[in-house]
């Protein structure tokens, strides 16, 4: 057993790590952290080598931990952190650290040890620490320079005492009665009850924080999108784009001495353990990474790869990746697909779906989408005319200007999937008692097609009903020997069998459950609820699912886009996509 003292050690996962890893250890133990568990996983460069060289200098545990990674790979992180926190307590360590490679721990002063640190803070159990996002390197630099931009991120790190926490996640623990603090050893100002996020002020240092390399060079990270992610992706999916520099956040001076003496001791490390050389063939790893990725794309991707991959290379100026990202783009304009059964039928459910996905989608467009193709049509323009950069198109009606209901995805079907070979089409449907009875509720829609045709209500009831049997006999037996046609039933199917059919048809989106969103009006409470129910629904998901809660989030802000509080979530959740793997 050890003594009794504050013992600290930091539990990592390492996947290709190689050219950065000795730094972080370094770095580490450097602020008095006092040992390290390391789980290895997946992993095609040197990592275990140059673990194996610092092995001689520093407290490391070696975890080659591939089998755990496959026994559950989504669950993979929280699996090591609990299996290291049982053995840690059995060991007779006092604290312990989570710490992704990217992720280093630093104190203001750029001398404060974490002993330091926990010594004035034997009241807290949770100690936690935000993010400062680093956004001043240059291709394959060290950490810290003299003068380093930062920007503080509200998401946490937490160093634990042990004993007491009953849960952890990746970024904070859980158990009755504990006590948190922030770096000035105060109560912390959480944001939601995950406690993964505080309040914290952009533009200043805490007195000690978690610099989060997510981004580095250009260059690293686009290597880095070569990663793929624990579901089996080729690609990272989860990357919103590049930084672009401005004016936010701070500068951080280190004193030069100080920068000095750390360093020395680095270089020290790297001569002791051999690494000059293992960590400049790590260096050639990440280029010739960097080239795969350019290669991969050249042979070809998906369209959700390329949709997702715009998406991560956004604010990249790299001149080869400017030719990737003019492909993809390419890739990503040409699937078309349409929505052509019913409104009040998940048009709107459909159109999130997509959008969450990065599609371009497009929905009603106030009407002016069915009267374009309608105006396309009559020309004997290209239907797409005037909508030629969108992918996805759903409620495609409008009103003609004696207010009586023109559907362009009715009329003009077969059109569309002539002009557009390959495209994918969408019938959508429900229990036609349901779907007449949604499209009474709608305001003013029953009133408009009995003012604009004449008939009584129930004319227009009957009307509707014949509509909806023949237009649904229509496309399917056009579609009867053509496999671009998706039938949803969203009465009869299962919340996933959007995502089947598309899958069936290459199309292999991160989200699997088609969300359900109400279009009708309603009256201003009923509306109130049912926005708060899907924010709610969104802060449910946001720690075991977080690209549900996103999605979730991103319909609330749809429909309450006024909203300060949906909008900051948003806008966090979209940084954390940013940074999990």
């Amino acid at each position: 057993m050890l003594a009794n003292k504050n013992k600290v050690k930091i539990v990592a996962i390492a996947k290709d790590e190689a050219r950065y890893i000795t730094e972080w250890i370094y770095h580490h133990a450097y602020f008095g952290f006092d040992a390290f568990d390391i789980y290895v996983n997946n992993t095609t460069d040197d990592t275990p080598d140059i673990l194996k060289r610092l092995y001689t200098q520093f407290d490391i545990n070696i975890i080659m931990a591939d089998a755990l990674y496959l026994n559950n790979p989504s669950a993979f992180q929280t699996n090591a952190y609990k299996q290291s926190l049982l053995q840690a307590q059995k060991d007779g360590y006092s604290h312990l650290a989570f710490l992704d490679i990217d992720e280093f721990w630093t104190p203001k002063d750029f001398a404060t040890s974490v002993h330091d640190m926990l010594a004035k803070a034997k009241h807290v159990d949770v100690l936690v620490f935000n993010w400062a996002v680093h956004r001043s390197e240059s291709p394959f630099s060290r950490c810290f320079s003299k003068v380093n931009e930062f920007i503080n991120d509200r998401h946490v790190k937490a160093i634990i005492k042990l004993g007491k926490p009953e849960r952890i996640s990746i970024h904070s623990a859980f158990g009755a009665n504990l006590s948190y603090g922030n770096s000035d050893f105060n109560p912390p100002t959480f944001l939601d009850a995950s406690k993964a996020k505080i309040e914290v002020a952009s533009d200043q240092a805490p007195n000690a924080f978690v610099v989060h390399r997510v981004y580095r060079s250009q260059v690293e990270y686009v290597s880095m999108l070569c990663r793929g992610r624990p579901r089996g992706d080729r690609f990272k999916s989860n990357r919103v784009g590049y930084y672009i520099n401005n004016n936010d956040g701070y500068q951080f001076i280190i004193d030069s001495k100080k920068l000095d003496a750390y360093y020395d001791g680095l270089d020290k490390v790297i001569d002791s353990g051999g690494l000059a050389k293992p960590i400049q063939d790590a260096e050639h790893f990440v280029i010739e990474r960097y080239r795969q990725f350019i290669e991969l794309v050249h042979q070809g991707v998906s369209v959700v790869e390329a949709i997702s991959l715009l998406r991560a290379l956004k604010n990249i100026t790299l001149p080869e990746v400017l030719g990737v990202k003019s492909m993809l783009k390419d890739k990503a304009d040409k699937i078309k697909i349409f929505q052509i059964g019913f409104n009040k039928s998940g048009t709107a459910s459909i159109y999130h779906y997509f959008k969450s996905e990065g599609f371009k989608a497009i929905h009603w467009d106030g009407g002016r989408l069915s009267k374009t193709i309608k105006d396309n049509a009559e020309q004997g323009l290209p239907l797409l005319t005037g909508y030629e950069g969108y992918q996805v198109f759903t409620d495609m009606e409008h009103r003609e200007a004696d207010q009586s209901a023109f559907y362009s995805a009715e009329q003009y079907f077969k059109q569309l999937d002539q002009q557009y070979p390959g495209s994918i089409f969408i019938l959508n449907y429900r229990d036609i008692n349901r779907w007449l009875q949604s499209r009474r509720n709608h305001p003013g829609y029953l009133q408009k097609t009995v003012q604009s045709t004449g008939w009584s209500v129930d004319e227009v009831i009957e009307a509707w009903k014949t509509e909806y049997y023949d237009h649904i006999a229509a496309v399917k037996t056009y579609f009867e020997n053509k496999p671009n046609l998706i039938t949803l039933d969203l009465d009869k199917d299962d919340n996933q069998a959007l995502f089947r059919a598309l899958a069936a048809r290459g199309i292999v989106l991160n989200q699997k459950t088609l969300p359900h969103v109400h279009k009708t009006k309603m009256n201003p409470e009923q509306k109130k609820k049912h926005i708060d129910a899907i924010r709610n629904a969104a802060l449910f998901f946001e720690q075991d699912n977080l690209e549900t809660a996103y999605m979730l989030m991103k319909v609330a802000h749809e429909l309450r886009p006024e909203g300060k509080f949906i909008e900051r979530k948003l806008n966090e959740f979209e940084a954390k996509l940013v940074a999990n793997d």
